[in-house]
């Protein structure tokens, strides 16, 4: 049988620096994406080998949904055909390889399902390199998904969590991030998406558009990545409206003014300053708060009144709240974009 997660990760990070060596393709991609999507590739498909060890066949739906996100991904990072086609048999002469090497009581069982898997692989990712840009081929209601840069694994595994969807995706990746473009509604994605978020320790930004708008859609989840990496979000699936507000208060130097006044009564507070933020994070139930802090729940409520006394924010107005989130948000936002 095959061993554990934890080895095949090891063998897929050597698998990704295998690729980096022989095929130049791949040797000019930055370590961030080569170890955190294409090795999160190599895994994924290791994982889908290890349903073949158990006698269930390869999940062929879901690797044929994350072979061609992959596909469309090296795409856009300009690797040939010829080289992915390349990088799939050298995944599958390493796993051979190691399998003799570490685990050849499962050798003779696999054998079969590598070739397969490799055959698999191949077959989607040129059906994927043939397809044109995906706009013309989304109509309708399309869902857009964003992962900021700094979480490729992510953004490699996503297919494995819209593959019970049963619906085709589209992808792009620039600088910033990785988008995929999904045909149908936000409340079928978000689900999977916060699943997503929370496992992978990743932020993951959603917004629903229309495919004849794919252009404006882009531009939009493009502005909510900038935004979501100035406010430091927590991992998790967010509508990107949750940052508009931030987008208007950027344009605004009289508002940024008046948002970061209401905070500074907390300056030399930071204990007041933690346990309001945790307060907002933790959807305004002062028991969460305690625990996340490790402090009794009184001193939270004593802190609570302090932070009331000292901004004038009532804590129970809806209003002020979202005036305070808004504030810690700028004030986040303005830090890290002078600091970088």
């Amino acid at each position: 049988m095959l061993p554990g997660p934890r080895v095949l990760k090891s063998w897929a990070q050597r698998m990704a620096h295998r690729y980096a060596q022989e095929i130049p393709d791949y040797s000019r991609l930055d370590d961030l994406l080569l170890f955190k999507d294409v090795a999160v590739v190599s895994f994924e498909c290791l994982r889908g080998l290890k349903h073949y060890a158990q006698g269930e066949g390869l999940p062929k739906g879901e690797l044929e949904g994350l072979v061609a996100a992959a596909s469309q991904r090296r795409r856009e990072q300009r690797i040939s055909l010829g080289a992915l086609l390349r990088a799939y048999r050298l995944w599958g002469k390493q796993t051979l390889t190691v399998l003799s090497q570490e685990a050849p009581a499962a050798l003779p069982t696999l054998a079969l399902g590598v070739a397969e898997l490799v055959d698999l692989a191949s077959e989607v990712s040129s059906q994927a390199y043939s397809q044109p840009s995906c706009e013309p081929l989304l109509q309708g209601q399309v869902v857009g998904v964003a992962i900021p840069r700094e979480y490729p694994a992510a953004g490699a595994v996503l297919p494995r969590y819209l593959a019970a969807l049963g619906q085709s995706s589209h992808w792009r990746q620039d600088h910033q991030g990785f988008y995929l473009y999904w045909p149908g509604a936000l409340e079928d994605v978000l689900p999977q998406a916060q699943r997503l978020g929370q496992e992978a320790q990743a932020v993951v930004l959603l917004q629903q558009g229309k495919g004849e708008r794919l252009g404006s859609l882009h531009e939009d989840l493009e502005e909510a990545i900038r935004l979501a990496k100035l406010s430091r979000l927590r991992p998790g699936a967010y509508e990107t409206r949750v940052l508009w507000p931030l987008a208007l208060v950027l344009d605004s130097p009289r508002s940024q003014e008046r948002l970061l006044g209401l905070l500074a009564p907390l300056e030399g507070h930071p204990e007041l300053v933690a346990t309001v933020q945790e307060y907002l994070e933790a959807r305004l139930s002062p028991k969460r708060v305690a625990h996340r802090l490790g402090i009794h729940i009184n001193t939270i409520f004593y802190r609570l009144r302090r932070v009331e006394e000292l901004t004038g924010c009532d804590l129970g107005r809806l209003e002020d709240l979202a005036l305070l989130q808004l504030a810690f948000r700028l004030e986040e936002a303005m830090r890290r974009s002078s600091s970088g």
